[in-house]
């Protein structure tokens, strides 16, 4: 969003804007969704790989990846 390395929420029923994740300090390369929805997993290029709540917008676990493998 914005180049900001932030993930912008948004409720894709009512297009209303739910809120950013912060965390990553590079930009996105891939990320998924848990099966239920509540959770979205990303991998960025500052070699994390960050677990987030959708319900509640937190963070709820980050990973380092070694350079080359995130």
């Amino acid at each position: 969003r914005n180049g900001n390395n932030n993930i912008g929420v948004i409720d894709v029923a009512t297009g209303k804007d739910l809120g950013e994740l912060k965390g990553h300090t590079a930009n996105l390369h891939d990320a998924g969704y848990s099966r239920d929805g509540r959770y979205l997993v990303t991998s960025g290029f500052d070699s994390t790989n960050k677990i987030w709540d959708l319900t509640t917008l937190k963070e709820v676990a980050s990973i380092n990846a070694h350079a080359g493998f995130s």
